[in-house]
């Protein structure tokens, strides 16, 4: 029972942490791309691989044991991710924390449930199972819309006197939100098999080992830092050629660098909780971790966002459609 409490309370842990890990752009005073870029850095490649040596000085022997598919369809999944959180990165900017990830969350959510029965016409256990499943992706859908009709409607307030153009701006980060959300189940679904697929090959040693639950983060990651490096370092080449005398406005203090730190540091390590509560409960996993994961990260980065005026002074016609989305939301989650 104690092990359950503190499986538990990491799946708690990873929800507020991941929920969590944009609000330091708030407090940032610099150009998006350098963010960004600077970000990339931490939080795919220097935060993994300490987290990776922590958990085991010894990973590179584990790492030799896989098969391949284990290591490039994570990392050919990553990938795809990384283009995803390219696109919620902009999101971020047009239509707040709290949109942003009830939109990910629920289409990556419902993806990540459907994708197995696609694949796997196995799981379709029983008809009571698959009408809870389907009701529960419907109402990851109808949330989605609930919130993004909000996101648009909330921006076409604030911007009534605004051009069209910033209009339109909320449109099309709900259209890259939702891409992004695709690409968090794509993500999802490539962790899941590359757990599968090393279980028949590792060693003895290590089949009971956390190293073998943490490490397919890292592949998932380092594809991931690609795009997303790769995106961002040509938008602050393009920004200071652009704005040849920003380098002096831009430059970022050492608490800027250690926010952007603690940025990466809450996202990756939110996906090693996870892993670790995941494994701690065995085949209860996926069905009491990854809904308690799921719920904290809704509802801290919608905290966030309602601690942070993102829906101040609007209308409460609107918000009563995005406390919707989170209420059908969560529904669904526990569903």
């Amino acid at each position: 029972m104690e092990l359950v409490f503190i499986a538990l309370l990491f799946a708690i842990i990873a929800g507020i942490l991941n929920g969590s890990f944009a609000l330091p752009i708030k407090y940032l005073k610099i150009n998006d791309s350098k963010l960004w870029l600077y970000f990339s850095f931490w939080a795919f490649v220097v935060i993994p691989l300490i987290s990776i040596v922590i958990i085991n000085p010894h990973f590179t022997r584990y790492i030799a044991t896989l098969p391949d598919s284990a290591i490039f369809i994570p990392f050919a999944a990553g990938f795809l991710w990384g283009i995803g959180m390219v696109f919620l990165s902009i999101a971020l900017k047009y239509i707040g924390i709290g949109i942003s990830f009830v939109i990910n969350i629920g289409i990556g959510t419902a993806g990540g449930t459907l994708i197995p029965f696609i694949l796997f016409p196995g799981a379709q256990t029983n008809i009571v199972f698959n009408i809870l499943i389907y009701l529960g992706v419907t109402l990851l859908i109808l949330a989605v819309i609930s919130a993004g009709i909000a996101a648009h409607q909330r921006e076409k307030f604030i911007y009534k006197e605004s051009s069209n153009s910033s209009k339109s701006m909320s449109i099309f980060a709900i259209i890259i939100t939702i891409l992004c959300g695709i690409s968090s189940a794509i993500q999802g679904a490539s962790y899941a098999f590359a757990i599968s697929a090393a279980k028949n090959s590792i060693p003895l040693e290590y089949s009971h080992s956390f190293i073998s639950s943490a490490i397919p983060w890292l592949f998932i990651f380092a594809g991931g830092f690609i795009p997303y490096a790769l995106y961002f370092f040509i938008a602050e080449y393009c920004y200071k050629k652009q704005n040849p005398d920003s380098t002096k406005q831009n430059q970022l203090s050492l608490k800027g660098h250690l926010l952007i730190i603690a940025m990466a540091i809450m996202l990756f390590e939110s996906v090693i909780f996870y892993s670790k509560a995941s494994q701690t409960l065995g085949a209860l996993g996926p069905i009491v971790a990854w809904p308690l994961f799921m719920a904290f990260i809704i509802l801290m980065s919608n905290f966030w966002g309602f601690k942070h005026g993102e829906w101040k002074n609007i209308p409460r016609n609107i918000g009563l459609k995005m406390c919707i989305a989170i209420f059908l939301l969560l529904v669904a989650i526990v569903i």
